[in-house]
């Protein structure tokens, strides 16, 4: 727990850590050892090097140390602690001996650059003497020279950060499917754009044309009903010009003049007959027009109304053979005047001067 903790705050750069190595180090100088004991010297050296590199780069050995202190950090602190305590520390320095290594080590293989040349000799110092080292040392050093860096790689393949490095290599791997999916993608969409502004455009066309057709549609509809208010004007004049000469009759044959032989009496009954029947005549041949008139006017419309309907494609079609001239007619057609037909309306004296030469002769 001691271990994660100070994994945490940062083992070696940790205020404990610090001082129990310097204390280390201050008593490690106070030792002296005798000629018969010329053979501890490198171990004795390896082991100042080594707590002397941890000392001055705490901050490398957090960063490049993960796995032994996580293993072995708990080990490496109390060893450090006991060694403090007891006066002969020779077997304590043995006991430093394969912690020191295996971080050293570790520092070594997971450097970015080359080793330095200090920290190569200092490991070198035990590397090619580990046969002259007791066997549990020597097998510790082994193991940190051949099985701890496949342990290292093997816990770092398991590291959720390498994990989304396999995943995305593998996506990579993938891009291109997926470019290839995103690209098909991109083209049905910029088809289905294309074909929705297509269809807008014909649309708004269609709206226009629509536009224009209710434009004819409602001035048709507008002289319906003025055919109909002109007839029915026309029909009231007539029957107010009809109504004289109707009382004028209903008035001969109430009174009974018409059967006196006096022939001026049935003449005036024959004019009056003959004035009705001409003035319905006149009247039914005013009519007659203005209702061809106003027909001619709503074929004049229908036929522009129809024309709207397939003009869309008939423009289309001009612009495909590149013969835009040819809707000028349509043009011409669709937004000329519509022709009244007037001339063939009857004058209002039409067979006037018939009827006063009959009145004439009548009196003579």
């Amino acid at each position: 727990m001691t271990a994660l903790q100070d994994e945490r705050e940062g083992f070696f750069t940790s205020t404990n850590v610090q001082n129990r190595i310097r204390e280390v180090l201050l008593r490690l100088d106070e030792e002296s050892y005798s000629k018969e004991e010329e053979d501890f010297a490198p171990i004795f050296n390896f082991t100042v090097k080594s707590l002397t590199l941890m000392l001055e780069q705490g901050d490398k050995f957090d960063s490049l140390c993960k796995f032994n202190i996580k293993n072995i950090g708990d080990a490496l602190l109390r060893t450090l602690t006991t060694t403090l305590t007891q006066k002969n520390n020779k077997d304590k320095i043995l006991l430093l001996l394969p912690l020191c290594y295996r971080f050293l080590s570790e520092f070594d293989f997971n450097q970015e650059t080359d080793a330095s040349i200090e920290l190569l000799s200092t490991l070198n110092s035990i590397r090619y003497r580990e046969k002259s080292l007791p066997a549990d040392i020597e097998n510790a050093i082994r193991y940190a020279e051949l099985f701890m860096p496949a342990r290292i790689l093997k816990e770092a393949s398991q590291d959720p950060n390498l994990s989304s490095i396999r995943e995305f290599n593998k996506n990579v791997h993938e891009l291109p499917k997926l470019k290839a999916i995103l690209a098909k993608d991109l083209d049905e969409r910029e088809k289905r754009v294309t074909d929705l502004r297509t269809a807008l455009d014909q649309y708004k066309q269609a709206f226009n044309f629509i536009g224009l057709y209710d434009g004819f549609n409602s001035l048709a509809n507008k002289k319906r009903l003025m055919a109909w208010l002109h007839v029915a004007g026309l029909l009231i004049i007539g029957t107010c010009m009809l109504l004289p000469a109707t009382l004028k009759l209903y008035y001969l044959i109430e009174s009974g003049e018409y059967l006196k032989a006096d022939l001026t009496i049935n003449i005036q009954l024959l004019i009056s007959i003959a004035a009705i029947e001409l003035l319905l005549l006149y009247f039914f041949r005013v009519v007659l027009q203005s209702l061809k008139s106003i027909r001619g006017q709503l074929l004049q419309l229908d036929l522009r109304r129809s024309i709207c309907r397939f003009i869309q494609s008939y423009a289309e079609y001009a612009s495909e053979i590149n013969n835009t001239q040819i809707l000028a007619r349509f043009e011409a057609l669709i937004f000329s005047g519509i022709v009244a037909q007037e001339d063939n309306i009857p004058s209002t004296f039409d067979g006037i001067e018939h009827i006063t030469k009959l009145i004439d002769s009548v009196r003579r």
